[in-house]
């Protein structure tokens, strides 16, 4: 087996195990912030504390859907489906939606909120997270490259 095969594989299961962990991070903390008193008023639109939930709400949102999407990725690129438009909108994507996610930390930044609030929602291991998952599709996408790259050289051979 390869390095890169190796590497994929790795990656494939890393995501799987990061996307099971993610899901029952976020519903543990979601369920144990609806047990503390703090979110009794967390309907009303004064409380910015709604927006700081709506936030964590949809950045854990993003980090499921990336996870998805870099999973996908990673299964077209081990059938050696390299240049397909699809993994191009995957990796588009991928990117749109980390920029979202950062944006949605700089705007909770922000918000002047009690600190239970951070403490409770917080996103630090989410980000952790994030930023590694997006390093194994950098890496991932290197296969694209490499067989790219492969494939010029035989066509200049070639002509």
């Amino acid at each position: 087996m390869s390095n890169s095969n190796k590497s994929l594989t790795f990656t494939k299961y890393f995501i799987v195990m990061t996307f099971i962990i993610a899901s029952l991070s976020a519903l543990f903390t979601i369920s144990d912030f609806f047990s503390k008193p703090i979110s009794n008023n967390l309907l009303n639109l004064s409380n910015k504390g709604l927006y700081y939930f709506l936030a964590y709400a949809i950045q854990m949102l993003i980090i499921l859907t990336i996870l998805i999407l870099a999973y996908q990725l990673v299964l077209n690129i081990n059938i050696k489906d390299y240049f397909n438009t699809i993994n191009y909108d995957k990796l588009l994507l991928i990117a749109i939606l980390t920029i979202i996610y950062g944006v949605l930390n700089l705007l909770k930044k922000y918000l002047n909120i009690t600190p239970e609030y951070r403490s409770l929602l917080d996103t630090t291991v989410d980000t952790n997270q994030l930023l590694f998952l997006l390093s194994l599709v950098i890496l991932t996408s290197l296969s694209i490259y490499e067989e790219s790259k492969k494939i010029k050289e035989e066509n200049d051979l070639t002509i």
